[in-house]
């Protein structure tokens, strides 16, 4: 192929290129330890990431790391898990709102919300760093359909990201079910009802009556549109869901890690979970290496092309007669240009690509 003889690509400092292992992100939390703030992740998740063939990617949840988010780039999965409460003004910064009022359903009943940080105070603080960082990983994550693990706080955290909303307090306003039992913190159980056909039953089996363990004071209260549940609590909670549409979405309230000597095909969710990350990594490796090898100029923008940059989630730019994809996923920055054009301007210090209507880019 004539086209791909104009390209160098630099294996050294083409990170696309690299068939390194995926990345998995997870924000900390902090810890306040001898007056002093640490952050930390639990190893069960770390673990379990790295035993099914992912690299845990751990990012500070200062304020500091929202300047640098790009550097973070590229990831092929986010974990999200356990924390405080979700920042109502943070959340709103995004566009997303937490509680609705208005929304009440059967049975619930209106909320004193200073009664509810006293019923909950060592949950009910909220971490602005944590919320600002995580919404921002999660419109990526979006945006491009990476896979993503909800644990607790991470399925809320998701679910009102897509339009949803919680419950302030589940037991105050709907009752039936005790959720949280701080006497009994690790030991509490309670039984879910997992729905026939959805990836929760194929990882534990039909279940009516499955006990797991509850660390939450908040949950699901309007599920946001196109996610669907799979599971249930007695008092008409949705413990888990999942997106049919994505690759990987899935958000539970539970938290299968913590009880793997008990239940232990929770791996499966980590498995699942990570091989849906290996696919996505793949998937992205061979689109972009494939635009690379496609390097020719070519005539000015037209509708095509920017869906074909849409399909891989790159930008699409013309400079001095060629077409080129930046690719915003990824975020790193080569110096890859057309050769003969010699072309020597900063702002070709990108990972740009110039595009053909080549049959096999296609699709």
């Amino acid at each position: 192929d004539e086209a791909s003889k104009d390209v160098h690509v630099d294996r050294n400092t083409c990170g696309s290129c690299t068939m390194g292992k995926p990345r998995v992100l997870v924000v900390s939390r902090r810890h306040l330890r001898k007056d002093k703030w640490v952050d930390f992740v639990g190893e069960l998740h770390l673990d379990l990431v790295l035993e099914h063939g992912a690299v845990p990617v751990v990012v500070p949840r200062v304020p500091l790391t929202k300047k640098v988010i790009d550097a973070f780039e590229p990831f092929h999965g986010m974990l999200v898990v356990e924390g405080e409460d979700i920042d109502e003004e943070i959340a709103s910064k995004y566009g997303h709102k937490v509680y609705n009022v208005d929304e009440l359903l059967p049975g619930a009943v209106a909320l004193d919300r200073e009664k509810v940080k006293q019923l909950h105070a060592s949950d009910t603080a909220t971490d602005t760093s944590k919320d600002e960082l995580e919404f921002a990983f999660i419109k990526r994550v979006l945006k491009k359909g990476i896979p993503y693990l909800g644990l607790c706080r991470g399925s809320q955290l998701m679910n009102v990201a897509m339009g949803g909303t919680l419950y302030m307090d589940v037991e105050t306003e709907i009752g039936g079910v005790q959720h949280i039992d701080y006497k009994n913190y690790d030991g509490h159980r309670h039984n879910i009802r997992i729905v026939p056909g959805t990836p929760l039953e194929e990882w534990f089996g039909p279940q009516d009556a499955m006990p797991v363990n509850s660390y939450h004071h908040q949950g699901v209260r309007k599920l946001a549109e196109g996610l669907k549940p799979m599971a249930y609590t007695e008092d008409g909670l949705i413990e888990a869901y999942y997106d049919p549409s994505q690759l990987f979405r899935v958000g539970l309230q539970f938290h299968p890690e913590r009880m793997l000597h008990e239940n232990p095909n929770g791996a499966k969710i980590y498995s699942a979970f990570v091989e849906a990350v290996k696919k996505y990594h793949k998937q992205r490796e061979f689109r972009i290496f494939k635009i690379w090898n496609k390097f020719r100029t070519a005539p000015p923008l037209d509708d095509w092309d920017r869906k074909q940059a849409e399909m891989i989630g790159a930008t699409v730019h013309n400079y001095r007669g060629s077409r080129f994809f930046v690719d915003d996923a990824e975020g790193e920055t080569h110096n890859h240009t057309d050769k003969n054009s010699k072309q020597k301007n900063s702002t070709d210090q990108t990972r740009a690509v110039s595009w053909s209507h080549h049959p096999d880019l296609h699709g």
